[in-house]
């Protein structure tokens, strides 16, 4: 259907020439030369001209044509360039639900160049857009009889089209582009690619009924209190305990490390047990070098994000909204008040919407309340005690779960030795072997840096362990890592002491500690137990009674000795799966 014709108004074309020349040249500059990848490069200027072709036969307009797909594209980057430099991380496609919103609408309005900058954009394009229109006659093509002009016009936009969707499939000829890992698609600045190939990447795919799943085994049935692999002493604790779980960032015990083990610098009492701990181990999580948000998403809802592909990685953004079952409903359910705490701002990477969505009361923004970049474990805990002191006055017949985040071990681990104090201050690993070296200069620099900060973090743990389990409040204070640091990579040639039976991926291997001063708090022994159980033995340790869910959580827990991928059973893992998602539906709609 041709568009209704407009008569031009008096602009002269070359000042819809000079605007397209000029945002071309625009989104060329910021939006291409910022692409590092020369196939991201390729990807961005096919999808681009593409769409130029096919707005341009579509609307008759070859400049017009041109000009539209640059302000789309320019839009696409400029918005998630805004995003990128007031919350950390680029725009993705569930951006689009959540961009709509009165809360979204009042962040704007506390930042007045980032409105003034919306503004803009939103007003400024459309108006751009109408003039170009208006100013650009339609092309002429009455020299042609009338069937050649419509299929020569649908034919260039069936181009167009067709080239969009071999550009636009993940199986297309930029299929590679796909694979790329979400931890790198938020941090680096190819904003256009990213925002495309996130339609993708964040759809859910339920994991598919297995063959290998048994459904005879019985989900609803209560486990025995004095399982081999359960409490060892179950009596019930203090009702309604206080509840404390501190993710540690990139933080794993030292001597995991085969040439840290009996050294005197790796060695750390929040790693060790005593009197007051209930249980202790490694810890299996999903992700390595990245990623806290996937370990704040198994902790919370028992679900282990690689089930879903790539779209787990997105779970603050695509799963939160659909979860049925967590530590936070479970909790409320019970009476609790839920807060969390993060020591960067509460909208980085959708935290405030999932929080809220998980179940939580509140999240505060760290950022906000002046914890500065990259905070000390000490200045984070010193804000949690303030804050957790404002709770219990504000709520006081409320039990209280406290889910506080840390980020001082965030790389990189690159402080030169020279300025760490000592005994960091020089290479700690340099056990010579003729004119060989155990561990080269990069790793020892790396190291140093982790165990200094590894120090502070011990002596912050031990304070805030004495400032809670010290005293009459009936507590539990879990703490555990979220993943191992990176160190550039360089962390997966180091020699780690594992089981045996660890798995194939020993950069998943981190630890946990959960104390209470409870004296009768049930204890469990899990030298392994995975993240996806950690949270349903926290509300075990609470003396939580569990809902349909975590009951098979737990039952699945104890039948695998706490492991998950790695059960002895293989019937037990698909058997569990098809009872969560297809009889429990722990996601539901959104």
């Amino acid at each position: 259907m041709n568009p209704l014709p407009h008569p031009p108004l008096r602009w002269p074309q070359r000042f819809l020439i000079g605007l397209t020349v000029l945002t071309w040249g625009l989104v060329t500059w910021f939006c291409l030369l910022s692409i590092d990848s020369a196939i991201e490069r390729s990807f961005v200027v096919t999808v681009w001209v593409a769409t130029a072709l096919t707005v341009g036969f579509w609307s008759r307009r070859a400049w017009f044509g041109m000009l539209a797909a640059s302000a789309f594209y320019g839009l696409m980057w400029s918005a998630s360039a805004l995003k990128f430099q007031y919350l950390e991380v680029p725009a993705i496609a569930p951006d689009l639900y959540y961009f709509f919103s009165l809360d979204t609408v009042k962040v704007i309005a506390g930042y007045p160049l980032l409105a003034v900058a919306c503004l803009a954009l939103l007003g400024g394009i459309p108006l751009l857009l109408w003039l170009a229109w208006r100013s650009e006659p339609s092309a002429d093509w009455s020299r042609h009889p009338a069937p050649r002009r419509r299929w020569g016009r649908r034919a260039g936009v069936g181009f167009g089209l067709l080239i969009l969707a071999m550009s636009l499939t993940p199986q297309g000829v930029f299929g590679t582009v796909y694979g790329k890992p979400m931890w790198l698609a938020v941090n680096d600045q190819s904003f256009i690619a990213d925002f495309i190939i996130s339609f993708y990447d964040t759809q859910i795919q339920i994991p598919p009924a297995s063959v290998a799943a048994d459904p005879a085994i019985d989900w609803t049935a209560a486990s025995a209190p004095d399982s081999a692999a359960g409490a060892v002493a179950a009596a019930d604790p203090a009702p309604s305990p206080d509840i404390v779980a501190v993710l540690e960032e990139s933080t794993f015990d030292p001597n995991q490390i085969v040439v840290c083990r009996k050294q005197p610098l790796c060695q750390r009492a929040m790693f060790k047990p005593d009197a007051r701990t209930l249980a202790h181990g490694l810890l299996g999580v999903h992700s390595f070098g990245g990623g806290t948000w996937t370990a704040e998403f198994s902790l919370i809802t028992g679900l282990v994000h690689t089930l879903f592909g790539n779209a787990g990685l997105y779970a603050p953004y695509n799963l939160a909204p659909r979860v049925q079952f967590s530590v936070a409903k479970s909790l409320r359910a019970q009476g609790y008040r839920v807060v969390g705490l993060y020591p960067t701002g509460a909208d980085f990477l959708n935290g405030r919407n999932a929080y809220r969505n998980y179940g939580f009361d509140q999240l505060y923004d760290g950022i906000e309340l002046g914890l500065p970049h990259l905070a000390r474990d000490q200045q984070v805990f010193a804000l949690f005690w303030k804050l957790y002191q404002q709770e219990k006055q504000a709520h006081p017949d409320q039990p209280l779960f406290f889910f506080v985040l840390t980020l001082h071990q965030h790389g990189p681990h690159m402080t030169a030795l020279r300025k760490l104090p000592a005994p960091y201050n020089r290479a700690l690993f340099l056990h010579r072997l003729g004119k060989k070296k155990d561990l080269d200069d990069w790793l020892n620099l790396n190291l140093a840096n982790y165990l200094q900060r590894n120090a502070e973090s011990d002596v912050a743990m031990g304070d805030l362990e004495k400032r809670l389990l010290d005293r009459k409040q009936p507590t539990l204070l879990l703490h555990f890592g979220d993943h191992q640091p990176s160190f550039d990579g360089a962390m997966m040639v180091l020699d780690k002491a594992l089981p045996a039976d660890w798995g194939e991926h020993p950069q998943w291997a981190t630890y946990y500690l959960l104390k209470s001063n409870i004296a009768n708090a049930p204890r469990f022994h899990y030298p392994t137990l995975n993240l996806a159980y950690l949270g349903g033995l926290l509300m075990q340790a609470a003396g939580i009674p569990p809902n349909a869910y975590y009951t098979a959580n737990r039952r699945l827990r104890e039948r695998c000795d706490g492991r998950y991928e790695e059960c002895a059973d293989p019937r037990w893992l698909p058997s569990y799966h098809d009872y969560i998602f297809r009889q429990l539906k722990v996601l539901g709609e959104e």
